[in-house]
């Protein structure tokens, strides 16, 4: 019988119910707090000290900062995950009445209109997870002033992880009332709650793997750092800051974008409407139901059955090579996994005939998926910019394997980043060269081998990124094989297109530390004999400015031959090669020259990191003929 009693105050209503369910968790609240003492304030407490109390090390302001910060970084990613279980336990506890058909009616019996009912609840959850975050980060930005932490980088740091916590929280409760409305049981709200998180991201991922096996010029990298990865699943998201480096460059967000921020407060609101409203219609009769609303079911069972249809075919053809074992792993993975999902949510096989109509809208939606991307994309496999709207273009090729770094060497911003090598083609006539080179491959594959099949293999990646005069940027990716002898014809076609752009000498000029350095950059080197049948003799070299300068010359003339490379290509077919390792100056001082063009006129003292390693092929003569000149192999040089 319903009560004939009502509070007509709202708020009244809303109070009543908040304290009711504050005071039925409050068990959980102490131990949150415990466990949060436990595993964040109490661990930064003992890092720092034992920072402080090394003996072996002499610490500074910088060493303090960077203990406390890596501290609170790494322990953030404890802290969110005790905290996204809490999360649910606590949206199990306050809303499992609507899974109870005699707690439903009861509690639909007294004289609380729903939505104060939700909205206390709710709020209560929000409450019980927030108050140990508040806590334990003021505990965590006291320790911090306790060792003389930067008061203003500290508060900054710790506050903009504690807000960050404390929206993924609300987002992440906010999603588990949404599927306590929805769902009939506990059981159903956990597992929905679980299965959309983990599905979304896995989806993501899989397609994205898969799509650029089968679409040229695609080829979607994929990281924890990608927002799209976890836009729809707050338990995911939760983490994404804890892939950045925290603090660094002044970014206290963890690399979250501002639009990121925006999305999930919007969502998490999105969210709470829906489920305020879903809750006033729901029926009382939908507790201990499969679903009180059949929407949710259907979107979680569709995405479980496309990441494991689509994720164990992409495993099956890596695995195998073959494309026929990827539809093999399609149609096994996806009907196994239907059949276990509806198997779950119905308790048993009652109503599988009447599901396999939504196997159908899966298998309706990959084909079209796969014939989309077979057919070009709408025409992304042929897409190539015109010259005049190119501004410069981006090369990344494999095998050129060069990596520099430079890192400033002065006091004041020890080790800071400055800029690194970066292989691009600016030349109006070169880049007309290679978007000739590039369209005409495209439009001769097209040609070939339209609509396109699956590649069995992935090989190394070439990347051409195209950087448009309006701010736009337009990025094409090719498998790469250092033998050009691929079994596939579509795979020579594209070796050979990428041979043809690597040949230009723009490119080696850029991509090469050699055109880069001066003869005072060079402390000294090394030179080694490498042969099939004897051990590798290494040989010190300590030059003289003018060795230096000549040997530059002349590796440089080498590498614009394609006869000298940063590392050796195991399948040229070479038996006896040289190699040369550069020793480069320990800080280098920069003088007016190409490398300190490249680092935007930075003037002062730099470190030179990554790529120091060149291989001399037989055909190498410039460099052999300096080598032989000097007698460098007989004996080392001691010239200065």
């Amino acid at each position: 019988m319903t009560s004939t009693i009502f509070l007509t105050d709202g708020w009244r209503e809303f109070k009543v119910t908040f304290w009711m369910a504050l005071k039925k968790i409050r068990g959980m609240i102490a131990l949150l707090m415990l466990l949060m003492f436990i595993g964040f304030p109490m661990i930064i407490m003992i890092m720092m000290s034992n920072v402080v109390n090394n003996t072996q090390q002499v610490f500074t302001v910088d060493t303090l900062n960077s203990a406390y910060t890596d501290g609170v970084s790494l322990m953030l990613i404890f802290v969110m995950m005790l905290l996204l279980i809490f999360t649910v336990v606590i949206a199990v506890m306050l809303f499992c009445y609507l899974h109870r058909k005699r707690s439903v009616d009861l509690f639909h019996s007294l004289p609380i209109r729903r939505t104060p009912m939700l909205l206390g609840r709710y709020f209560a959850g929000l409450t019980a997870l927030f108050a140990p975050i508040l806590l334990n980060f003021i505990i965590v930005s006291i320790i911090g002033l306790s060792y003389r932490i930067d008061m203003q980088y500290s508060f900054s740091f710790v506050g903009g992880k504690m807000l960050w916590c404390m929206l993924m929280i609300a987002a992440a409760l906010t999603f588990s009332v949404f599927m306590a409305v929805c769902t009939g049981t506990s059981f159903d709200m956990v597992i929905s709650i679980l299965g959309v998180n983990a599905a979304y991201p896995l989806l993501i991922y899989v397609s994205s793997v898969f799509a650029s096996h089968l679409l040229p010029g695609l080829k979607i990298a994929l990281t924890p750092k990608t927002t799209v990865l976890t836009a729809f699943s707050p338990f995911a998201a939760g983490f994404l800051p804890l892939f950045y480096p925290f603090g660094r460059n002044g970014d206290l967000t963890g690399g979250v974008s501002a639009g990121f921020l925006i999305w999930w407060i919007l969502c998490t609101l999105i969210l709470l409407g829906a489920s305020i409203f879903l809750c006033r219609r729901r029926k009382s009769e939908c507790a201990e139901s499969n679903f009180a609303f059949p929407i949710p079911k259907i979107i979680i069972r569709f995405m479980v059955t496309a990441v494991s249809g689509i994720g164990f075919g992409v495993l099956l053809l890596m695995a195998t090579g073959m494309p026929v074992s990827f539809f093999i792993g399609v149609i096994s993975g996806s009907l196994a996994a239907h059949i276990v999902v509806e198997a779950v949510y119905s308790r048993g096989f009652q109503q599988m005939r009447k599901s396999f109509a939504w196997y159908g809208v899966f298998a309706a939606s990959f084909l079209l998926f796969y014939g989309v991307l077979a057919t070009g994309f709408f025409g992304y496999d042929t897409r190539v910019p015109n010259a005049a709207e190119v501004e410069k273009i981006e090369v990344t090729a494999p095998n050129s394997r060069a990596e520099n770094q430079f890192y400033s060497a002065n006091e004041n911003e020890h080790f800071r980043k400055i800029g690194e090598l970066s292989p691009s083609i600016k030349d109006k006539e070169n880049i007309g060269k290679v978007l000739n080179i590039h369209r005409t491959f495209t439009e001769d594959n097209r040609k070939t081998f339209f609509p396109y099949a699956l590649k069995g293999r992935e090989y190394e990646n070439f990347v051409l990124t195209y950087h448009l005069k309006n701010g736009g940027v337009v990025k094409r990716s090719y498998s790469y094989t250092y033998n050009n002898s691929a079994e596939d014809a579509a795979q020579r076609r594209s070796d050979e297109m990428i041979e043809q752009i690597t040949q230009i000498d723009e490119y080696h000029k850029t991509a090469s530390i050699l055109f880069y350095l001066e003869p005072e950059y060079i402390d000294s080197l090394n030179i080694s004999m490498i042969s099939k049948n004897e051990e590798a003799k290494e040989i010190p070299v300590v030059l003289n400015r003018n060795e230096k300068t000549e040997l530059l010359e002349a590796l440089r003339k080498d590498c614009l031959n394609g006869t000298v490379n940063c590392a050796f290509n195991p399948y040229r077919n070479e038996e006896n090669f040289m190699n040369i390792v550069f020793r480069y100056a320990d800080p280098v001082t920069l003088k007016d020259g190409e490398l300190k063009t490249l680092l935007g006129g930075y003037s002062g003292k730099i470190n030179i990191r990554g790529t120091n390693n060149f291989a001399l092929y037989s055909n190498a003569v410039n460099t052999k003929a300096v080598i032989d000149k000097y007698g460098w192999c007989k004996s080392g040089s001691t010239a200065k």
